[in-house]
């Protein structure tokens, strides 16, 4: 898996949890300080997430920072919380 390939990775599974615990952009945006558009790029892969900000949405999202770095294969992204398993394949959200 290429670099980009797993940084796509990585934010697909922030989307995928901030969508499990049912916050929205603003949400998140509002406890990191920044605006929901600036969020939203995060989001997108348009601005490169750095790890005090990943630890800092981990701890929003009330998850591991290794939950949301976890990495399966080349074409799938685990998502893992409490009760629920999912998988996301990443060529449906790119």
């Amino acid at each position: 898996m290429t670099i980009p390939n797993k940084l796509d990775a990585i934010i697909l599974n922030i989307r995928a949890q901030r969508e499990l615990k049912g916050f929205t952009q603003m949400d998140v945006a509002d406890q990191l300080k920044i605006s929901q558009s600036a969020y939203c790029r995060i989001e997108l892969g348009h601005t490169k997430i750095v790890v005090n900000t990943l630890l800092d949405i981990a701890e929003i999202l009330n998850v591991k920072a290794s939950a949301l770095i976890n990495i399966v294969n080349e074409s799938t992204c685990l998502v893992k919380t409490d009760l629920t398993i999912s998988i996301h394949h990443i060529s449906n959200f790119v």
